[in-house]
């Protein structure tokens, strides 16, 4: 008997990250098994299947091999969640620095001797909010997004439960979706961006702008050279960079995107430009890993260095 009650304490006191106490997500995500949900507009379809696709990404991310035990789903859901929905928060905002610095630290392991693991959670449950709203915003649809069923799917995603139509299916519903979009702003930016007078067209419709000439060689198609870029989406954001490892890049003209191609060939050694690229000569219809399909993007490149081949 004394064994048995020994036991038992023993499992009530053992903790961890996944102990955290249970909210209305944990609580949701154990009573709602029902998955069927009539849409009855195209939007609210791609506003669930959005809310599917970033849970189903984020519960994948946060029990990666890298994070699985250092932050709990339940308590990032309830983060996000409060965020969107527009609910008093937990943690505020503008703690969130102080709570990244204290939770997480460089070595990539979480101290939670100061902030638990379900603070630290929230607090990542809201910045995932915020990034959310601001790619809603930068798509000028964060007043077309049906909320509830975004919420839906993010719980849905992230808590593993049953979900009103397969990922697979809410998947091919945002490309879609998103293609449409991302063609028409692509359009709309370059046709503004073209009337400035800085920029350049060229016949394929490539846009540059020249920041500093350079005065040594440049480059034939056939050449490698070395280069540090940023890349941009149109909304200003950055999605790849040399800058911050300032290490640049060696790279063949015949292995680049279209747009690279024909603007390295425009510039001498030394020169520093921006290009406007269209989704032709870009990532195309079926985008990249950090690009969505149909998007136009913004180069910053300076030419170092050209190789003769």
């Amino acid at each position: 008997m004394k064994l048995l009650l020994y036991i038992f304490l023993l499992l009530l006191v053992v903790v961890g990250c996944n102990t955290a106490p249970k909210k209305e997500a944990d609580v949701e995500s154990k009573k709602d098994n029902t998955p069927t949900i009539t849409f009855t507009s195209e939007m609210q379809k791609v506003s669930y299947a959005l809310g599917l696709d970033h849970g189903i990404s984020g519960k994948i991310y946060y029990t990666s091999k890298q994070l699985k035990g250092k932050f709990n789903l339940a308590e990032i859901t309830n983060g996000l969640v409060d965020y969107l929905t527009g609910v008093p928060l937990r943690i505020q905002p503008q703690a969130l620095d102080s709570i990244f610095n204290l939770y997480l630290k460089e070595n990539g392991e979480v101290d939670s001797s100061i902030v638990s693991c379900a603070d630290g959670s929230y607090a990542m449950g809201i910045n995932e909010g915020n990034a959310l709203v601001a790619s809603l915003v930068s798509k000028n649809i964060d007043q077309d997004v049906v909320v509830d069923l975004l919420v839906k799917g993010i719980k849905d995603g992230m808590l593993d439960r049953p979900t009103a139509m397969p990922y697979n299916e809410a998947k091919i519903e945002l490309v879609t979706f998103y293609a449409s979009i991302n063609k028409d702003l692509g359009e709309k930016f370059l046709a503004n961006n073209q009337l400035r007078k800085e920029v350049k067209v060229t016949d394929s419709g490539l846009q540059y702008e020249i920041f500093k000439e350079g005065n040594g060689l440049k480059p034939h198609l056939i050449d490698s050279v070395l280069i540090h870029f940023t890349g941009k989406h149109i909304n200003g954001m950055d999605f790849e960079s040399t800058i911050p490892s300032n290490r640049p890049v060696k790279v063949l003209l015949l292995n680049v995107i279209p747009g690279w191609a024909e603007g390295l060939q425009l510039m001498k050694e030394g020169a520093q430009y921006r290009f406007f690229i269209p989704y032709q000569l870009a990532y195309g219809e079926d985008g990249s890993t950090s690009v969505e399909p149909y998007s136009a993007v913004v180069y910053d490149i300076e030419l170092l260095k050209v190789y003769r081949n």
